[in-house]
């Protein structure tokens, strides 16, 4: 087993502390403002002081404004005196604002950055850049909803993270093993079919030496073994040690098929030399999501069923 022992040349953020300030974005779709209130107030019942500008609920097409709203909002916000950066959903949108050019300055002043689902490409931008960022709550979604509710996010794995600066530790949530195996190497992905959408663009996944997470919902399993297939030829999946794959809501046969998602699964991973879990409730899930910190080190040990997170995200 290949093994990696810190975060090397990622750049990591400091730790969120009791009243430090948060700048909420909208890269994406257009965002409910109860949705947004509700989640704040999670976000100060946790101390921190979530701020956004109003203009944020501003709708053009299927997004939260214009591409030149949102572009700038993203370059305010990474330019801010502000401890995290949060997104208020996902949606469409993010992909017309790469590459993103306001990533030197969080390069240079990291913070805590944390979305999902089509805020994958704003993750993979990140990536490339080598900063360390966060599969994980939104503010106008999970957090909205609350700790441990249905829909809602780990409050107790956020708090580790992001709060205490702590390794994560061993999760399982019940995760079932597709293929054998033990391996380590950084996190990386986000969700498939947007991955998928990277490839030829200036974000284009490359999971060499990764533990890769995928996920995501109401997708036939028709469309993610095209997913899946579209990665595998485009060369991203090359060199990738193991797999993480989300519990994959919604993702049922079209009418007139049987064919499972998990069949898909089995198929596609069948000749995979490394381990390879499914089962566990990242991004789209209907179970409380887990924040995953994208660029650290982690191992999966498909026996056991677990994902480790083996350091600290934050500084």
């Amino acid at each position: 087993m290949d093994r990696i022992s810190t975060v090397g040349s990622w750049v990591r953020a400091p730790r969120l502390r009791s009243g430090d300030r948060i700048v909420v974005i909208a890269p994406s779709g257009p965002v409910p403002r109860a949705a947004l209130e509700a989640g704040a107030a999670e976000l100060r019942r946790l101390g921190l002081r979530p701020e956004w500008d109003e203009s944020l609920f501003e709708r053009r097409l299927f997004f939260a404004g214009t591409d030149e709203r949102r572009r700038a909002e993203i370059e305010r916000a990474f330019a801010a005196d502000a401890a995290g950066v949060f997104c208020a959903r996902g949606g469409g949108g993010a992909s017309r604002l790469v590459p993103l050019r306001a990533l030197a300055g969080m390069v240079e002043r990291p913070r805590v950055f944390s979305g999902f689902s089509d805020i994958t490409y704003l993750h993979q931008a990140m990536q490339k850049a080598r900063l360390v960022s966060f599969y994980g709550p939104m503010v106008a979604w999970d957090l909205a909803r609350g700790d441990g509710a249905a829909g809602g996010y780990d409050g107790a794995l956020f708090r580790r993270l992001l709060l205490d600066g702590e390794p994560g530790g061993p999760l399982s949530a019940g995760a079932q093993a597709l293929r054998p195996g033990r391996a380590e190497g950084r996190l990386a992905g986000g969700c498939l079919s947007l991955l998928s959408a990277c490839v030829g663009t200036a974000v284009s996944p490359e999971f060499d030496g990764a533990i890769v997470v995928l996920e995501d919902e109401n997708e036939s399993p028709n469309r993610v073994e095209r997913f899946l297939t579209h990665l595998k030829q485009a060369g991203a999946l090359r060199g990738a040690r193991g797999f993480v794959l989300g519990d994959f809501p919604g993702c049922e046969p079209k009418p007139g098929t049987d064919t499972t998602v998990r069949e898909v699964l089995e198929e596609f991973f069948a000749d995979f030399a490394g381990p390879v879990l499914w089962g566990f409730p990242i991004g789209h899930t209907a179970r409380p999501n887990l924040t995953i910190p994208l660029g650290t080190a982690a191992r999966v040990d498909a026996a056991s069923g677990v994902l480790d997170l083996l350091e600290p995200a934050c500084l």
